[in-house]
């Protein structure tokens, strides 16, 4: 191994040449070379060959996205794959999982052994909880030894231009997996990948909507109380993060911040709750969790949620209508019949400084309409209101077009596309 690293200093950068490109990786991932070295020297020597380990994540607290769907499958109806899940150990998600074993604690000693061990590693994210870079493990470890399959679950289906944050020569994956053909062709053209390295799958929690899908698709307009009955009489409002605003301490006076802060003192939103007999739910982005206590209501109908324990799943199926702006949560939504209001009121600025819209354009392609303005959104708040939040016939058939798989087998159809990679 010694050998290894010293040829490849020599041969591609000098010494201290090569000490710089790995220092870019992170302090992290330097402190962890040294422990990695060893245990890869160990599994040389110990390693068996039947082992056929596929190591699951998320974020490093979190069990409630694609990865815990593709656990939780795995460990059902695979029982004979060993499947291992990463967590932090005090995670509000542990219980979900405890139960199904094979868990692992982040950033332990268990945690770097499997993750060297492991043929298959499936995450929803890049760079969260892998213990050294993985474009840096292929480079000093892989080509010596048994090649690792990293599998992109994805947290969403991919809209905008990730393009360089998500190319092959960044991350490294070797089987991206997607949920309609546009966005297949979309990476296929522009990220690095061939056809042997993205698959049309669907999205593991696919499967768990799948069911609320079947209920939206055969329901026809109807009372109030037949409404109430199958859904708690609830609006999710559900931003996404500004990638300019990371870093920043104060983002009290940001346009990100005024325009949730609008939305939550808006006397016509308000009145729309009171009318209808509704509570509004306000979901935080992660990213802004360190920023909540600049945000407040008192308004006894609207509730801001806590990001710690938030449900993904419970969210999207329990919501009547859902308010976003940008978030892939819209495909989610869509998939499940619910009607969805895009409120866009910093359209200029998030395409201009977060992502560049790409293939799906919100206006033309999205699953609901648009607002600009506050006013604009409570117009078509009370127009879903006033239709018992069923989805107009055009949106639905923007939904019928646009996913290329609409039955609870995604988990089924990633597994299989797995053993054709192995």
């Amino acid at each position: 191994m010694i050998n290894k690293l010293v040829a490849l200093s020599r041969k591609k950068y000098g010494f201290f040449g090569w000490v710089q490109r790995i220092s870019q990786y992170g302090i992290k991932h330097l402190i962890n070379i040294p422990i990695l070295i060893v245990l890869q020297a160990r599994r040389r020597y110990r390693w068996d060959s039947a082992t056929d380990i596929r190591l699951i994540w998320e974020r490093p607290h979190a069990s409630r996205d694609n990865g815990y769907h593709m656990f939780v499958y795995l460990r059902t109806h695979h029982p004979e794959i060993p499947a291992y899940y990463v967590i932090q150990p005090d995670s509000p998600d542990l219980h979900k999982i405890k139960h199904l074993w094979n868990i692992i604690a982040y950033g332990s000693i268990e945690h770097k052994k499997k993750f060297l061990e492991a043929r298959v590693i499936l995450s929803t994210h890049f760079g969260f909880v892998e213990p050294l870079h993985y474009p840096l493990y292929n480079k000093i470890f892989a080509s010596s030894w048994w090649k690792k399959h990293y599998v992109f679950l994805q947290h969403g289906v991919i809209y905008n231009d990730l393009s360089e944050l998500l190319h092959r020569d960044v991350c490294g994956f070797d089987l991206v997996l997607t949920s309609a053909q546009a966005e297949y062709d979309d990476i296929r053209l522009r990220y690095g990948y061939d056809e042997s390295q993205i698959a049309l799958t669907g999205l593991a929690r696919y499967d768990a909507l799948h069911p609320h899908r079947v209920i939206s698709q055969t329901q026809e307009p109807q009372s109030q109380q037949a409404q109430q009955a199958q859904h708690p009489r609830q609006i999710v409002w559900w931003p996404t993060w500004r990638s300019y605003l990371s870093g920043v301490a104060d983002i009290s006076h940001s346009e990100y911040i005024q325009g949730i802060q609008w939305v939550l003192d808006s006397e016509q939103i308000q009145r729309l709750l009171e009318e209808h007999d509704y509570t509004l739910i306000y979901y935080p982005h992660y990213e802004l969790t360190r920023h909540l206590h600049q945000i407040s209501s008192d308004h006894p109908r609207i509730i801001i949620a806590d990001p710690h324990t938030l449900d993904i799943q419970q969210a999207l199926t329990s919501c009547s209508i859902c308010i976003t702006d940008y978030s892939s949560i819209l495909f989610d939504i869509g998939y499940m019949y619910t009607p969805c209001i895009y409120y866009q009121y910093d359209a200029h600025r998030f395409f201009d400084q977060h992502y560049q819209a790409w293939y799906f354009d919100i206006g033309r392609d999205g699953f609901g309409p648009v607002a600009s303005t506050l006013d604009e959104l409570a117009h078509h708040l009370q127009h879903s209101l006033r239709h018992d939040a069923l989805l107009d016939q055009t949106y639905r058939t923007r939904v019928d077009e646009f996913f290329a798989f609409f039955d609870d087998r995604n988990c089924e159809r990633i597994v299989a596309e797995i053993r054709l990679m192995l």
